[in-house]
């Protein structure tokens, strides 16, 4: 490991140690108060305490992190550290932020983080825990459809969104009842995402065109023009857009470089979540090790933040739902300059995917065409 690279992980692991500082005093008890919690917003629990499907209870007791303690919290902060300083886009906007004075984050981390960062990092905790879940067994993944379609319409929660977030649950709808049918079959269909992800993505970009934030949008054309199965030629390679993973358990997906793929997705979707008041929950999908510990197996990648998103849609909406009914306001840490920056830095990094990418269709056409 380089010195720059050193210097990286300093940052990182630097955040993770303030995030610790503002978390003491998080013991098991607390732990597990907030993360029922969460899991009542999320509507997989009822007031009672009662579960809403089979599937959830038969997992009760881990799902409510009864086994957690503050040790658990500071590994879940060390290991997603540990995640994003292997991702150079991502340490390169952590790099440039350094010398940088976010004030208006600032203030918002020293007058409330002791009170939001305790909440945040158990939703992690139950996050990691709850992809993971419906990443091993796809009828968790069901069970909950069928809860969210009820509690959708029950508590109106499409009055709660944008028409930017109507259309990603739509999107995210049609995706999810795709992977359901392919895992009820038993087989993936080979072109599965080389539309839907494409839409998803310029769904956001032009939202961040909208937003004011031209370079994020920028940054994210390189990641619609590398679809799925645009360099899974079957015939040289044997593989197909998509495919089952070797278990057999989730989707993966053939891309030109697939861990840098993932890598500039990352960062440019915590620039776009980053505009959000309640960006630190919103980034927690991007962030925890289920979804973001994707160096060993990049073509997984999706497939976890899709069900990652999957959930945290409807934790943001019943949310929302949540508070209009009590009266209460949303935490607003939404800091201008910080988008702005990672925006920049991002496009900057997309520019070097896109000649990384171009250095390969090279390569790829000198040995097409030399003689064998």
């Amino acid at each position: 490991m380089g010195d720059a690279e050193r210097d990286d992980l300093s940052v990182a692991t630097s955040i993770a140690g303030r995030i610790k500082e503002l978390i003491a005093g998080l013991g098991r008890d607390r732990i597990a108060e907030l993360m029922r919690h969460h899991l009542v917003q999320f509507r997989l629990v009822d007031g009672t305490g009662r579960w809403q499907a089979e599937e959830l209870a038969a997992l009760g007791d881990w799902l409510l992190g009864k086994d957690l303690d503050t040790d658990d919290a500071h590994e879940l902060l060390d290991e997603a550290a540990r995640c994003a300083a292997a991702n150079p886009y991502l340490v390169e906007f952590l790099d440039r932020a350094k010398g940088e004075a976010f004030d208006r984050l600032y203030n918002q981390v020293q007058t409330e983080g002791a009170t939001v960062l305790p909440s945040v990092v158990t939703y992690g905790l139950l996050l990691e825990r709850l992809t993971r879940a419906m990443r091993n067994d796809w009828r968790l993944i069901e069970a909950c459809r069928e809860i969210w379609l009820r509690a959708r319409d029950a508590d109106d929660m499409n009055s709660q969104l944008t028409v930017f977030e109507r259309a990603k649950v739509l999107s995210i709808d049609v995706t999810i009842d795709r992977v359901l049918g392919f895992h009820e079959s038993g087989s993936v269909a080979p072109e599965f995402t080389r539309v839907l992800l494409p839409v998803n993505i310029i769904e956001a970009m032009f939202e961040d065109i909208r937003l004011g934030h031209r370079d994020n949008a920028a940054s994210a054309w390189p990641l619609v023009k590398d679809r799925p199965g645009s360099w899974a030629h079957e015939a040289k390679t044997g593989e197909v857009a998509a495919r089952w993973s070797e278990d057999r358990k989730a989707i993966v997906l053939s891309f030109a470089l697939p861990r840098r793929w993932a890598d500039l997705y990352a960062t440019w979707n915590l620039a776009f979540v980053s505009h959000y008041g309640d960006f630190p929950y919103l980034m927690t999908k991007l962030l925890i090790p289920q979804v973001n510990g994707y160096q060993s197996s990049p073509e997984e990648y999706i497939y976890n933040r899709l069900l990652a998103l999957y959930c945290q849609l409807h934790y943001t909406g019943f949310g929302r739902v949540d508070r209009a009914r009590q009266g209460r306001d949303a935490i607003d840490w939404h800091d201008e300059a910080l988008t702005k920056l990672w925006s920049s830095v991002n496009r900057e990094s997309a520019e070097k995917y896109s000649e990384a990418v171009k250095q390969l269709e090279r390569a790829e056409l000198r040995r097409s065409t030399s003689p064998s």
